[in-house]
Formats: structure tokens, sequence, C-alpha cells
């Protein structure tokens, strides 16, 4: 989803669905990724293995930095200052990934209540909505406070986005929620969320046209879905380790395939979205055979 988010998926056949897959449902990636993170930082917090989470994501962050560094690194000390802090690109998601389960194990060790790391996440998520529309539609026309929201980082980062979803992957496996009685009601009402998510990207598209990162549906989507596909059952020759280093590396190492691509063909949104998926996903397969030898790249 990534991927086509990136690519602009559908963009040249009709420029409505595209807006409403591009602006709508493919941003549930990043929030289910940070739920997945929550949902298992639960064990890594209980053994006591924070540090040496910790020591494997910082050290996985700075070998994708160094390894993009051919591309951001310039003159600029003010730039390369930037990129470093916040992250190239993509790799913002390493950082608010890092930033978050450090935030969630300190905020547990010192208050384990989940009422309180409700209201933390809520609060949070809103704030980053608000960011994010009103850079969108100017509801407070003051210079600063425009310059402020329309500035992606100030919404699309680890406070706004990063924690309140770690924190919900966090309270669902602390409260048990991922375990449902009935999977079809549980679905009907997921079928529900997914309509009002694309209702609310309609909204965007008539009003603003303009990207969205924060959207208010992602709050109660992007949980469900989680639970929902966490209570299918597929039967794969793929283990459930495989299949997350797969799309870890698929993640990773996307954007510098959508570069190539775009700098050596002339390929449409569609195409390039098809094209760039499939070699990411040969090279993320070579990444987990490096990975044998150099256990850090993934």
């Amino acid at each position: 989803m990534i991927i086509f988010f990136h690519c602009k998926f559908y963009k040249e056949y009709n420029q409505t669905i595209s807006y409403l897959l591009v602006n709508g449902l493919f941003r549930i990636a990043v929030p289910i990724f940070f739920i997945i993170n929550g949902f298992f930082l639960d064990l890594v917090i209980k053994k006591n293995l924070i540090f040496k989470w910790f020591k494997r994501v910082i050290l996985l962050y700075f070998i994708w930095m160094l390894l993009y560094s051919p591309i951001w690194f310039t003159l600029s000390l003010k730039n390369n200052l930037k990129n470093i802090i916040i992250g190239y690109h993509h790799l913002w998601y390493i950082k608010a990934m890092l930033l978050s389960g450090l935030f969630l194990s300190i905020i547990t060790k010192k208050n384990n209540s989940i009422k309180k790391l409700t209201i933390i996440s809520l609060l949070f998520f809103l704030i980053g909505i608000l960011i994010q529309y009103n850079g969108n539609y100017y509801f407070f026309n003051d210079h600063l406070i425009l310059k402020i929201s329309n500035n992606l980082y100030a919404h699309r980062n680890f406070l706004f986005l990063g924690i309140p979803f770690v924190c919900i992957g966090y309270i669902i496996k602390k409260k048990k929620y991922h375990i449902i009685k009935s999977k079809r009601k549980f679905l009907i009402i997921t079928l529900i969320c997914i309509m009002c998510l694309f209702l609310e990207s309609y909204f965007n598209y008539l009003y603003s046209n303009k990207a969205f990162d924060n959207l208010f549906s992602l709050l109660l989507i992007c949980p469900l879905l989680f639970i929902l596909f966490y209570n299918i059952n597929v039967k794969s020759n793929f283990n459930g380790k495989n299949i997350s280093l797969l799309s870890t590396g698929i993640y990773l190492t996307h954007p510098l395939v959508i570069s190539f691509f775009k700098h050596f063909f002339l390929l449409k949104p569609t195409t390039l979205s098809i094209i760039t998926l499939l070699t990411s996903s040969l090279i993320a397969y070579a990444l987990i055979l490096i990975k044998k030898h150099f256990k850090f790249i993934l």
C-alpha cells in the first residue's frame, strides 16, 4: 500500500478513484505498522528487553541512513542535520517507531494505567488531525500557524502519528481486544468503518484535494483491521517472521526502486506501482538471505 500511494496508483485512469485510494485506503498502512509494533512491544517491555530492542532499531536506522546517504547527503549542514534528525524520506518511520517505543516503555514503567495511556493517545492523535486539517483547510488564518500546519513534519511524526498507534497496539494486547467472539459482526463493523474512511477521503477530495496523512477514520479502521487480520488463519509456507522481514525489506528499498525506474523509464503510475512492488519484493528476499550473515540489515 505504501508503494501504491508513493507511486500515485491509478492516477492515469481516474483521478477520483486514485485520490480515494492514495489519500484514503492506502493511508492505513503506516498506522497499522505502528499498531503491530505496539502490540509486540508489550512482550519486550514485560521481559525488560527494551534496551536490546532499542539497539536493534537504532542500528537499522543508521545502516539505512548510510545506504541512502549518496542521495540525501549534501554540502549543506542544515540539510544534513534535518535528514539525520527527522530521517530521510521514508526512514522517518523507523525514527518515529524508535521514539514511540521509548515513550511507551517509559510511561508504562512510571504509570501502567491503560486509561491514562488511552487519553494520551487520543490527545496526541487529535492534535495531529487539527494540524493536518488546518494546513489544508485554513481554519486558523494566522501566518505562523499556517506555516507550521503546512509543514509535513508538524503532523506526520512520532508524537502525533507514532505514539497514538503504538499505544493502541499495546492497549489491544494488554486488554486482550484482539480476542474476538464473532468474526462476522466484527467484519460488518470493519466494513462500515472502511466506508467512513472513503467518505472522509471523498469529502477531502471535493473540498481540499490535497494530500492527507492524518485522517479521523484511521483511529477506528486501523485497530479494527489489525484485529481482524490477526484472527484470520492463513495456511502458508512462509512463517510470520519471514513475512515481517519481507514487508520491512520492501518498505526500506522501494524509494530506491521508484527513483531508478523514474530515471531510466517513462512509466505510468499504475505500471510503476506494480513493477516497484515486484522488484522491491525480489530485493527484499535477497536481503533476507543477506541477513543470515549481516543480521542488522533488516
